[in-house]
């Protein structure tokens, strides 16, 4: 499962931090859990292509925070 967050629900949304955006990723991992989902989650980010690692590295450290307070 590809994970990526966007600033509005809208033709005109653009990527951005997991957290950040509009999708509800504490209410997304706790359904997740509800089914039992058992494969991967991974991190989909198109913004800042010239230097994505501070992006990368706050979605990724947030996702495994949500997961963690999601227990």
């Amino acid at each position: 499962m590809h994970l990526k967050n966007v600033t509005v629900a809208a033709n005109e949304g653009t990527t951005c931090e997991l957290g950040r955006g509009v999708i509800d990723i504490p209410a997304f991992v706790k359904m997740l859990r509800k089914v039992n989902y058992q494969g991967c989650c991974s991190l989909e980010y198109e913004k800042d292509m010239k230097d994505p690692l501070a992006g990368i590295a706050e979605s990724v450290g947030y996702f495994r925070g949500v997961c963690d307070g999601t227990r």
